[in-house]
């Protein structure tokens, strides 16, 4: 098998060893918070050409997961009797984990219950999608996702204007890996929700169009109807800090498994 780079990701191309598939599991729904209904600024003037412009968007009220999703989370999934299946008629089955098993620098990522508590990497777009349904929840869109991670000022980073430190971000200047879920408190959200910047990047719902905020929907904004690929946000240990900024958007082919994309989920509120 081989790997290649593109926009900072990493991605496997060809099949790995296949380890899980759909047995017995039990669904945790884990810890969320919830954010207001609202109108919101997202976006940002004078960043890279498809963050801006800025603008208000109107979103419901809906929950999103403190944590990113985890290994022991993923393994309940795919070890479950009662697997969502595909999406789309024809898709691979999203309830096998069929990534490598490796991370940057842990060879037995995914096997080793040491690694438990830290976000999964090395899942498709479709396979985050259906864990979120398995869940009755579903992948953030971008709109949600950036104001989870931003509050209602127009601060640059989850945790104010401050430029990264180690101790708030797990981005290229600290570990080169993915590090256990939730151990940066210092960079927590407005809203309380754990590393939305760095660590592992992550798959939302929306397809990616870099001129989407000139021309979007504003209210309860869902993307793009169509695309060939799917948003990324947050940036990874991988990264920079131009790129874990709450502004930065990215992207991801979803029929391939990166190294450093993970997700989390999110509930619509009644």
């Amino acid at each position: 098998m081989t790997g290649m780079k593109i926009h900072g990701f990493q991605w496997v191309i060809g099949a790995s060893i296949l380890l899980w598939a759909c047995g017995d599991g039990t669904p945790d729904t884990g810890e969320m918070v919830t954010i207001p209904a609202g109108t919101y600024t997202i976006g940002v003037d004078g960043g890279a050409e498809d963050e801006g412009p800025a603008h208000a968007v109107t979103l419901a009220a809906f929950e999103i997961d403190v944590h990113e999703v985890t290994n022991a989370d993923f393994r309940k999934f795919v070890s479950s009797d009662d697997c969502p299946g595909p999406l789309v008629e024809g898709n691979p089955d999203p309830c096998v984990y069929d990534g490598y098993e490796s991370s940057n620098t842990h060879e037995d990522y995914w096997t080793n219950r040491d690694y438990d508590d830290y976000p999964v990497i090395n899942v498709r777009w479709d396979q985050a999608e259906a864990y979120c349904r398995w869940l009755g929840k579903r992948l953030p869109t971008e709109a949600e996702w950036e104001v989870a991670a931003r509050g209602s000022d127009d601060r640059r980073y989850p945790w104010g204007d401050d430029e990264p430190t180690c101790d708030r971000v797990n981005y290229s200047a600290c570990i080169p890996d993915a590090i256990e879920t939730g151990s940066l408190p210092a960079g927590a959200s407005p809203f309380g929700a754990l590393d939305m910047s760095g660590n592992v990047a992550e798959w939302v719902q929306d397809y990616y169009n870099p001129s989407y905020y000139s021309w979007g929907e504003t209210d309860n904004p869902t993307g793009p109807d169509q695309g060939s690929n799917r948003v990324v946000r947050g940036g990874s240990w991988f990264c920079d800090t131009s790129k874990v900024t709450v502004t930065s958007r990215d992207q991801g082919d979803p029929l391939l498994q990166y190294s450093d994309i993970g997700f989390r989920c999110a509930r619509s509120v009644e």
